[in-house]
């Protein structure tokens, strides 16, 4: 299955390209005082709300990649690099609809 690879500096996650809503080159994510420890911020895609999970070790990313969600709000997953790769589904593990990690032994 062809994956859109993300890099959050600690981690990558894999996002099947079906479920890729946009990938947003320096999205303005905007913290939210007193938000929960992994809420990295908010921002607006196109009039509805997007919701970046702190994934990574850092504070600020190039780039955002937003989830394809029903509903009002989008999941977005903050990211330094963005690339392509086909993995086998067996050796990955689902963290949501649509965004897999690597199995761990």
């Amino acid at each position: 299955m062809d994956y859109i690879t993300v890099n959050t500096g600690t981690r990558i996650f894999y996002i099947e390209k079906k479920m890729t809503e946009a990938i947003v080159r320096d999205p303005e994510i905007l913290t939210v005082p007193e938000g929960e420890e992994n809420l990295l911020g908010l921002s607006v895609y196109h009039g509805r709300l997007v919701v970046y999970h702190q994934l990574g070790d850092k504070k600020s990313y190039s780039c955002g990649i937003i989830i394809k969600a029903g509903g009002e709000m989008l999941p977005g997953i903050p990211a330094d690099t963005v690339g392509e790769e086909e993995a086998d589904p067996s050796c990955l593990t689902m963290l949501m609809e649509g965004v897999w990690g690597k199995k761990s032994d």
